[in-house]
C-alpha cells in the first residue's frame, strides 16, 4: 500500500507508469488534463464512489450520470436560490414573491367578496324585520334610514380595509410568521380558542374605539358617529384608518395566537352578523341576561353610544365600561323597562289572539 500511495503522490497512474505532465490524478481511471487544484477539488467533492460521501439532498442510492471524467449525481429537484447560478437567484427569489403576492391578492378578493355578500344579505333581512315592527324602535324622534345610501357607499369602501385585515391574518399564518403555529382544530381548540378571540377582541375594540374619540385622533372617527341613529348599515360606515384601527386585530392576532384559521374566520363572521343587529336600532334582545349583573348586552348598548357619544365603548361584553366608568347611567333601567314592555305585551297579544279565535255569536 505505502509504493501505490508514493506513486500516486508522484502522479503515477496504475501499474507505476507515469502520467504526463500536468495530469492529475481524481481516484482509479479519472484523470483531469491541465486541471488547477479549484478544478481538482470540484471533481473529488462530486465523487459519489468514496465511501460514506453523499452529496447534499442526494440519497446514498442515487445514481450517478457520467459525463467525460467527471460523475454528477441527478439530483431530485433543481437547487434553490442560494445554491443556484448567481444569474438565477434573482429571477427565482422574483418568481417567489410574485407568487405569495397572487395568493394574497386571491385571498384578499375572497374575502371581501364574502364581506359584500354579507354585509348586503343581512342588510336586507334586518330592514324587512324592522319594517315589521316600527313600534321597537330605540330613537322614536330620528329616522336614520335616511342616511342609508351615504352609508352603504361608505361601507363598500372601509370593508376593503375590513376583509384585508383578515386577509392578512390568514396569508401570514399560512406563511408560518407567527410565533406558534396554530393548534389542530377540535372541539376544545376550537371552543376555546374562539371564547379567548372573543374577550380579548373586546379588550382591543375598548381601548381603540377610546383612543378614536380622543381629541389627536377623532378626526378619522368623526365619519362613524354621523349616524346619530344608527341602522343596519351603519356597521362598516367608517373612514379608512377607522377601518384599520379597530379591526386589525384579525391581523395581529393570527401572530401571537396559534388560533386555527376556522375559527378565526367563525369570529369574524360572528363580529359582522352581531355589528349589524346592534347598528340596526330596533331592540330586540333586552331582558335580564343583558343587564347587571350579567356582562352581556344588547341593542340599546351601542345606540346609547351613537345618541350620548361618550358611552358604551365596548362591543360584545359591558365589563370594561362598568369597570372604567364608562357605561351610560340609564343603561340598565332602559333595559328594565323594556324587558316589562315585553313581558306586559306578552299577555295582551295572547288575549287578542284567543278572542280572535273565540266564534262569533250570530
Amino acid at each position: 500500500p505505502w509504493t501505490r500511495k508514493a506513486a500516486a503522490r508522484r502522479g503515477a497512474g496504475p501499474g507505476g507508469k507515469r502520467r504526463p505532465a500536468g495530469e492529475q490524478a481524481l481516484g482509479p481511471g479519472r484523470t483531469c488534463r491541465g486541471a488547477g487544484w479549484r478544478t481538482i477539488l470540484s471533481a473529488v467533492d462530486q465523487r459519489d464512489d468514496l465511501p460514506g460521501r453523499t452529496r447534499p439532498g442526494i440519497g446514498v442510492d442515487a445514481k450517478p450520470r457520467r459525463t467525460g471524467n467527471r460523475a454528477i449525481a441527478q439530483g431530485p429537484s433543481p437547487p434553490g436560490p442560494d445554491r443556484a447560478p448567481h444569474g438565477q437567484r434573482g429571477a427565482i427569489r422574483y418568481s417567489a414573491a410574485m407568487a405569495a403576492i397572487t395568493d394574497l391578492l386571491l385571498i384578499w378578493a375572497a374575502s371581501y367578496a364574502a364581506h359584500l355578500a354579507l354585509y348586503f344579505g343581512q342588510g336586507a333581512v334586518m330592514t324587512a324585520i324592522n319594517r315589521r315592527h316600527p313600534e321597537r324602535r330605540i330613537q322614536k324622534s330620528r329616522q336614520g334610514e335616511k342616511r342609508a345610501r351615504v352609508e352603504i357607499l361608505q361601507s363598500v369602501r372601509s370593508l376593503v380595509v375590513t376583509s384585508g385585515c383578515l386577509a392578512g391574518g390568514l396569508w401570514l399564518q399560512a406563511r408560518g410568521a407567527t410565533l406558534w403555529p396554530p393548534l389542530e382544530l377540535g372541539w376544545a381548540s376550537g371552543i376555546g380558542m374562539f371564547l379567548l378571540s372573543v374577550v380579548l377582541y373586546d379588550a382591543w375594540f375598548y381601548w381603540g374605539h377610546r383612543l378614536m374619540h380622543t381629541r389627536a385622533l377623532y378626526r378619522h372617527h368623526q365619519w362613524h358617529h354621523r349616524s346619530v341613529a344608527p341602522t343596519v348599515w351603519s356597521n362598516y360606515s367608517d373612514s379608512l384608518a377607522d377601518a384599520f384601527a379597530m379591526q386589525s386585530y384579525y391581523l395581529v392576532a393570527p401572530l401571537v395566537l396559534p388560533i386555527p384559521p376556522a375559527v378565526l374566520i367563525l369570529h369574524r363572521l360572528w363580529d359582522h352578523v352581531n355589528g349589524q343587529i346592534g347598528h340596526s336600532g330596533f331592540e330586540y334582545f333586552a331582558d335580564r341576561s343583558t343587564r347587571f349583573p350579567s356582562p352581556m348586552v344588547c341593542v340599546t348598548f351601542h345606540d346609547q353610544h351613537h345618541a350620548h357619544f361618550r358611552y358604551n365603548y365596548a362591543n360584545f361584553f359591558s365589563f370594561w365600561d362598568r369597570i372604567c366608568g364608562t357605561l351610560h347611567p340609564d343603561y340598565d333601567r332602559r333595559v328594565a323597562e323594556y324587558a316589562a314592555a315585553r313581558g306586559a305585551a306578552a299577555p295582551q297579544g295572547a288575549a287578542q289572539e284567543s278572542s280572535a279565535a273565540k266564534p262569533r255569536a250570530d
